[in-house]
């Protein structure tokens, strides 16, 4: 590897990065700004990098050196924690001897003697851990003013994990759907690591084959300007939630990117699957459509870290799936509750109630007396996987007593857990629709004290019986329960979220 021409003669703090840029936005360039701030505030920094990743570290880097030609003729796979050789399993190193070379090379710009060295831990970058102290800035720009809102989606590819990722043509589908709504989509990623490479559109700015160094800048552009982003968890996720953009998530790993990694509190709303292939374009609309309404009562829209446009154009995103959602109020599409259909004067409750959907189509389609409905809209707990503060979580429990209020004394909303809401129930049940929080133990809990509560010949129901132990409790106490009180299981596709199914048991017998 050839010698540079320029030598940095004065003591300098030297890093490199190699690897997939999400862990160097969340973890690593962190750590280097901590050190540039409150250890070696007077030595410059140096970093040898992808010279598109200049705009992350723009705020405390001096110099940047760009990897080595021969380097990036080996063609290393670096969507990882570092840049090891292609179809290397997780975790895989960058061979020893490239990684000498890259670090021989580094030492060419600068005294090594009167310099520090501060280099990632090798392998899994998850060994920078939050003990190691970090700081964060958000990356701005200007804004780019356009005739119509932006919305940046980073339609990751599914060339690595494939069941983790959306497939191409529900995000091809998605992506029609916002452009023929009036909404200019910026399309970011790698050619190798994001599809729609080819998407083509008036209306969409595709940034997924363009090359030059500033890439990195104009997707922060547009993120700073975006009403939101779009993305199934990857490094372009840290990059929207490093601008403060308010980023909707399909992932796995709810608590890693609306928490832990999610240094400046950017709002995020995070739809958890256990298959990327079981999503669809409807639902993500919908579920962005709902999260941005809320920011937009809670005066997001209006703050410094938006701007007027985004205010008005957001009611392009509140009337996209409107009507949609509207004739979805008018059926119901819970397949447990078709088992009701026709008896008369019926007595439930649901515990989970949030927005109020699944309580909504009950009542307008099926006979009830007496619907109890159970949510304590209490941010401590999570709220349909949004990561939202207390007052939004009071926005959305106004927003139910409003619109449940023509239902007079129909229903009774219990502000409680659904253990404590007990207490507050005196009449046997025609059925229990069970859908708060979904950790084995409190679906357990729920289980053996709602069914003694039930007539002999109800319904015992619930959502999101997954098939992925590591996704929630459901379905183990589900199971569990169906053996203890010999009960056959029901299961069918959930037409209210088509990614995952519902259970139902009928009771046979009398109080137990």
């Amino acid at each position: 590897m050839d010698k540079k021409e320029f030598f940095i003669n004065e003591p300098v703090v030297a890093s490199l990065w190699i690897g997939e840029f999400g862990w160097a936005i969340s973890r690593w360039f962190g750590y280097l700004r901590h050190l540039k701030h409150n250890v070696y505030k007077d030595h410059k920094f140096l970093i040898m990098m992808d010279l598109t990743l200049q705009p992350l570290v723009n705020d405390f880097i001096d110099y940047t050196i760009d990897l080595p030609k021969e380097f990036k003729e080996l063609h290393l796979e670096t969507d990882c924690t570092e840049a090891p050789l292609p179809n290397s399993p997780p975790g895989s190193l960058t061979p020893p001897n490239v990684y000498a070379a890259l670090l021989e090379y580094l030492r060419h710009f600068y005294a090594s003697k009167t310099s520090m060295e501060a280099l990632p831990p090798r392998g899994p970058a998850f060994r920078i851990t939050d003990s190691m102290p970090q700081v964060f800035c958000k990356l701005e720009t200007d804004k780019i003013k356009l005739d119509k809102p932006i919305i940046c989606v980073f339609p990751r590819a599914r060339t690595r994990s494939a069941q983790r990722n959306v497939p191409e043509f529900i995000w091809r589908d998605l992506i029609d759907k916002l452009v023929k709504n009036n909404f200019i989509v910026v399309l970011g990623g790698t050619p190798k690591g994001a599809g729609l490479a080819d998407y083509a559109n008036e209306n969409v700015i595709n940034l997924i084959g363009y090359e030059e160094e500033d890439k990195t800048f104009k997707i922060i552009q547009y993120l700073n300007s975006a009403i939101c982003s779009i993305s199934s968890q990857s490094g372009s996720t840290h990059l929207s939630l490093n601008c403060d953009c308010p980023s909707y998530i399909i992932g796995h790993e709810d608590k890693r990117h609306t928490v832990d990694e999610n240094r400046l509190d950017t709002p995020t709303s995070f739809r958890y699957i256990t298959d990327y292939r079981a999503i669809d374009a409807d639902t993500i609309i919908e579920d962005v459509r709902g999260f941005l309404v809320v920011l937009e009562k809670n005066g997001y829209f209006d703050t410094i870290n938006s701007d007027t446009i985004v205010s008005q154009d957001i009611n392009i995103m509140r009337s996209l799936m409107h009507p949609h959602e509207k004739a979805s109020l008018a059926v119901l599409t819970r397949p447990s509750l078709f088992n009701l259909l026709g008896k008369e004067n019926l007595v439930g409750a649901e515990i989970g109630t949030y927005r109020g959907v699944n309580a909504y189509k009950i009542l307008q389609n099926l006979s009830i007396t007496k619907l109890y409905m159970i949510d304590p809209y209490d941010a401590s707990k999570p709220i349909a996987g949004m990561n939202i503060p207390q007052d939004l979580a009071n926005i959305l429990q106004r927003e139910v007593y409003n619109t449940f209020s023509i239902f007079g004394e129909k229903i009774k909303i219990i502000n409680k857990t659904s253990i404590d809401a007990l207490t507050e129930i005196s009449e046997e049940l025609d059925f229990v629709y069970i859908g708060g929080a979904h950790s084995y133990e409190n679906i357990k809990k729920e289980l053996e004290l709602y069914y003694p509560k039930i007539k002999k010949g109800g319904l015992l129901a619930g959502h999101d019986y997954d098939e992925d132990p590591n996704a929630n409790g459901v379905k183990q106490a589900v199971q569990e329960f169906s053996i203890e009180k010999r009960l056959p299981i029901n299961i069918e596709i959930d037409l209210e979220d088509s990614y995952t199914k519902e259970w139902w048991v009928i009771k046979d017998r009398d109080n137990e």
